[in-house]
């Protein structure tokens, strides 16, 4: 029998502020590279609409066929930058 492993990417990427094209010496902070109010707002509102939802219906069909001869299995590859951004927004 086949069996077959359902892999999931999840990635968020980070925004960067709209600027001028004139950078002061002081603008090369970290922090003042990215639009930080917009990142935590799509975020959260791609972590309402998908990734909770989502992970809800993964972890149900997991645990419905964990008993099962073949159980559903699932592999999920996270990035860095979607792991920092749900640690910081939600």
């Amino acid at each position: 029998m086949t069996f077959i492993t359902i892999s999931f990417e999840i990635h968020q990427p980070i925004r960067v502020r709209r600027r001028p094209l004139r950078i002061l010496p002081h603008d090369f902070m970290f922090e003042n590279f990215f639009d930080d109010e917009k990142n935590r707002q799509l975020f959260n509102k791609v972590a309402n609409k998908c990734y909770l939802k989502a992970t809800q219906i993964l972890l149900e069909l997991l645990d419905a066929t964990k008993k099962d001869k073949n159980p559903f299995k699932i592999n999920l590859s996270i990035s860095g930058m979607f792991l920092e951004q749900a640690e910081m927004y939600n």
